[in-house]
This record gives C-alpha cells, structure tokens and sequence, in this order.
C-alpha cells in the first residue's frame, strides 16, 4: 500500500491457505495480491505467481494453452453465491468459473464471468500490459506447434530484439502473447539461469 496500490478489501480468507487482497495501480491495472503464510521459508521475498486471462469460453482457451505448452488443466471450478469473493472482487453478486494451468515458475489462471457480464465488445485499453512472453529453446519448432494448435501470428506486432529471436501470437480469444528464445543459452535472463525458478512447485509443496 505505501507503493501507491489502492485496495479494494482488506485481505480476505477465501477458504484456502491463502489470503488474498485486489488492488489498483494508479494507471487502473488490477493485481491480486495472494499471501502464502504456510510458506516455511526464512527468505521472505515477493515472485509472480501467475497471469489471469477473462475468458469468453473457458473450456476452448484453457484447451488451447494446455496444448501449446503441454501442462495439464485443472478441472472447472463455479465461484457463486459466495460473500468472500464478492468482497475482494469489490463486486455484487459475482457468478464465474475458473480453471488453473500449474507451471514450474509461473501458472496460468482463467475466469469466465457469468455475471457480471462482460460487454460483447472491449475497446483495446490505452495502457496495461500488452503481452505474456514464454521462453522457448527450439525456436522454430516450438513457433510452428504454437500455429498447429490454433495460435494466429501476430506480424503486425513484429520486435527486433537483439540477442534473441521471438514471434508474436494471438491466441483463439485475441490475446497476444509471444515465444522468446535467446541467443546465448547461458543469458543471465534466460530463465534456467534466474534465481528460484521453481518457486511455484517448491510452495505447492508445503501446501497443508
């Protein structure tokens, strides 16, 4: 909070491990903010646990991801009737599902919401994030898997970057989403090469 984040709760016990609290950047992004207090770690540190998409059809762009990065789906989940998740949404009477694609260093979450309903037509918002990047260390192999599964190249949204070779997607909702693959293996930012990169599987692990 003393970052300039605007909560929209306090956080709340959503029945699980937990706890979570939603809040606003001052350029109007959202971010979750989920405490893992079971963590038995003397390391106390914040990491990226996941990237939600809002979905239009769950079930058909869940399938499409899991596919492209070969992880296995959760099954489908309906949030309703629930006052706890009204409150850290700062909605009324939400109705949504949501699956969960679990990754080593990084998961991927969906929601659909039933209601509120979104509008049939968003207008491209004029800031946020723009795209989800995945590493990759068969370039070309991995970029044609990406297109047998349904993912449309993006070459309108072309980068050149040094020191690595990457290609723009739009996944089968429109979200954009990139493949990277650096040059040099052993790049400082290559992702084998960061500081715990299994933090995601090492906290599922002490889940209670």
């Amino acid at each position: 909070m003393q970052a300039g984040l605007v909560p929209l709760s306090e956080p709340v016990d959503l029945g699980t491990p937990f706890r979570y609290l939603y809040a606003h950047t001052d350029d109007g992004i959202l971010l979750e903010l989920e405490g893992a207090p079971f963590v038995r770690d003397a390391d106390p540190r914040y990491w990226i646990g996941h990237i939600a998409f809002v979905a239009r059809d769950i079930e058909p762009l869940v399938g499409f991801y899991a596919r492209a990065l070969g992880l296995k789906a959760s099954t489908v989940l309906r949030l309703q009737a629930n006052a706890r998740v009204d409150k850290v949404a700062g909605l009324k009477d939400v109705d949504l599902s949501a699956m969960w694609l679990p990754g080593l260093n990084l998961g991927l979450e969906f929601w659909q919401y039933h209601n509120p309903v979104p509008a049939p037509d968003l207008a491209q918002a004029s800031t946020g994030f723009q795209y989800l990047c995945f590493e990759c260390t068969d370039f070309e192999a991995d970029c044609a898997h990406v297109v047998s599964q349904g993912g449309v190249p993006d070459t309108q949204n072309h980068l050149e970057l040094t020191a690595c070779k990457n290609a723009a997607f739009k996944d089968p909702e429109g979200n954009r989403f990139r493949l990277i693959a650096f040059d040099d293996a052993d790049d400082p930012m290559a992702i084998k090469n960061l500081p715990h990169r299994d933090i995601l599987a090492r906290v599922s692990s002490q889940l209670v």
